[in-house]
């Protein structure tokens, strides 16, 4: 797990060092162990590491091949690394280091581009044809770790993290409207390849990016998806249980693979308890004797503390079981460096509990974990798509069986029917969604960026629900659910050098779930029944039949108000904001009368804008 960038260049030598440098400079938190540049008259790259796997020095990147033809940057892991290796060592390559990273060189050479497809991991890469003068930006499935670039003609410059590619641009950096807009008023983001700042784009999850000289030149870079998924069908429910079960060990299996410790964050959710449990029982089966450190967030606020569950399964799973105490006090001293950290806005500090717990996760000693990310949005979890269940479920089952399940989600969903149509009303007609979001941002921004807003209802019908559950699966991973929340996982635990790893991202669970019907999500009142099935004698019975839906929430309000003498400051000093009225938003703030995510979202951006030194 490290920090890549680069800098490619039709335009002839000179500065690709200093800029590859600086880059590293501002990703020292991403690979505190070693970093590494390599300049060649068209091309330089740059390396932070975060030493994994292989802790010797062979694993300096960038690293080169034996012809020294290829070379490569790369950010993440290839779980299946020692497969992989093993394959290629019968059709003759040779290694003489035990990286994954080599893995990945050797796999490129066997098989081209097609070798990302045989990859099981997380990955950013930059991998250079040294004679052919190209490069292969590739990220992996689902876009878990990220990659960012600025390109013109004759010049493209790569890296990790927004802040490197702002580290080397000579010009202030534009606040992108279009996607402020989405943010305040439709609650998205990272749909897409457009970022905050104008000109700098990511590249999306699962696709990969060739650029010759000559596409250099023109300032053409066309990402084309590299995989498609292959759904897997079972003909009996209790296939499909037993297969999404052991690949769900295995996830977690390979996932541990690590010559650093291992740990776990455990919320006392369905997702994290199970991962804790599997994890822990894979350790003792393996005969280690150590117990798996588990690191929960707990908050005062009865409504947002899971801390019971989380202790059951500590217990029952024998962790070493850690509780973190985010409070508001250390949000005022923490907030320029967490605003920093994050890259772009934030509209919640759900990623400031992630913050705390990650900051006690290294202190602790314990460079990898892994987490729950990406559950909810594999198993549709949320209560806000049992509408769409139940709608799947109609038109598979009949009206007879949802009448059923309309009851029984009302006994064991705990949502009502009345519930039930509201979120269904909320969600899936736009109009509804962008009259009420309209109503509460609008006294809070400028006229002009009120236009902009209402220009952009486009958006929210984008999410609307699809028609399939296969399609409704695939909009949630590659639309703006699962990556904005994989865009703020990522920031938070590398600014700790933590490698934070999600076996419910393993994209043979993804094509698993892709080819079920709506009941092995929903069924009976129960939500994420496949999961609640395989996990039956693994996990604690209070948690497997857990019937409420907390989510990583936050006390958002109350953490704010730790800091509300900073924030007066920083909304009058931003009295000439184009996009917010921030007299409005501080006189609504010490009144009270504005809603505590709209706050945070306006306060995130302002203090985003500042520490970027944004034009607006």
């Amino acid at each position: 797990m490290c920090g890549i960038s680069g800098v490619m260049t039709s335009e002839g030598p000179g500065g690709l060092g200093d800029a590859v440098r600086a880059m590293n400079a501002t990703a020292r938190h991403r690979g505190p162990d070693d970093e590494g540049t390599l300049e060649l008259p068209w091309i330089a790259l740059g390396h932070r590491r975060l030493s994994i796997i292989d802790l010797s020095a062979a694993g300096h990147q960038p690293m080169r091949d034996s012809s020294g033809r290829f070379a490569i940057v790369f950010n993440g892991e290839i779980y299946n690394y020692l497969e992989l290796r093993s394959e290629l060592g019968a059709l003759g390559h040779d290694f003489r280091t035990a990286t994954d990273t080599e893995v990945v060189l050797e796999a490129y050479k066997a098989w081209g581009a097609e070798a990302f497809q045989r990859f099981n991991g997380m990955w950013a890469i930059a991998l250079v044809d040294t004679r052919e003068r190209s490069v292969v930006l590739c990220r992996d499935r689902f876009g878990v770790k990220p990659l960012y670039y600025d390109l013109r003609p004759g010049r493209l410059v790569f890296a990790s993290e927004l802040k490197q590619l702002l580290a080397v641009r000579s010009a202030r950096p534009a606040v992108n409207v279009r996607v402020a807009a989405d943010f305040f008023f439709w609650s998205i983001q990272g749909q897409g390849d457009e970022t905050f700042v104008e000109g700098i784009r990511a590249l999306p999850g699962g696709h990969l990016a060739e650029v010759s000289f000559e596409d250099l030149r023109s300032g053409r870079l066309a990402p084309r998806r590299y995989w498609k998924p292959a759904p897997r069908p079972f003909e009996r429910a209790s296939e499909r249980v037993a297969s999404f079960r052991s690949t769900f060990e295995d996830a977690v299996r390979i996932r541990m693979r690590s010559d650093v410790p291992v740990g776990v964050t455990l919320s006392g959710g369905l997702d994290s308890s199970s991962i804790a449990s599997t994890a822990s029982a894979l350790l003792r089966s393996g005969g280690s004797s150590d117990r798996l450190r588990a690191f929960t967030a707990v908050f005062e606020e009865q409504g947002f503390s899971e801390e019971g569950f989380a202790r059951a399964v500590a217990e029952s799973a024998a962790l070493e079981h850690e509780l973190v105490r985010p409070a508001p006090p250390d949000l005022a001293a923490d907030w320029q460096a967490f605003v920093r950290c994050m890259d772009e806005p934030f509209a919640s500090l759900s990623f400031y509990a992630n913050w705390k717990v990650y900051e006690r996760i290294r202190a602790a000693g314990v460079p990898v974990i892994l987490n729950g990310q990406g559950g909810d949005e594999l198993l549709l979890g949320y209560p806000r798509y049992r509408p769409a269940l139940l709608c799947f479920h109609r038109r598979v089952n009949g009206l007879a069986a949802l009448g059923r399940e309309l009851v029984a989600t009302g006994r064991r969903g705990g949502v009502s029917i009345a519930r039930l149509l509201g979120m269904g009303l909320y969600f899936d007609w736009p109009w509804i969604r962008s009259r009420r979001r309209l109503a509460k941002l609008g006294p809070f921004v400028k006229p002009d960026f009120l236009s902009e807003g209402r220009g952009r209802t486009g958006t929210v019908e984008a999410e609307t629900t699809p028609v399939t559950l296969e399609a409704l699966v695939q909009r949630e991973f590659e639309g703006h659910q699962l990556q904005h929340l994989l865009h703020h996982e990522d920031r938070v635990s590398m600014h700790f050098a933590v490698e934070s790893r999600n076996p419910l991202l393993d994209y043979r669970l993804f094509e698993i779930v892709q080819a079920s019907p709506p009941e092995a999500l929903v069924e009976d009142g129960w939500s994420k029944r496949i999961l609640r099935e395989a996990m039956e004698g693994r996990i604690p019975e209070v948690v497997r039949r857990r019937t409420d839906k907390m989510g990583f929430d936050t006390p958002t309000g109350k953490l704010l108000a730790g800091g509300r003498r900073s924030f007066v400051e920083l909304l009058r000093r931003n009295e000439g904001d184009r996009l917010l009225e921030t007299r409005a938003i501080s006189a609504a703030m010490e009144s009270g009368r504005i809603d505590a995510n709209v706050l945070c979202s306006a306060l995130s951006y302002l203090s985003w804008s500042e520490t970027i030194g944004a034009t607006g």
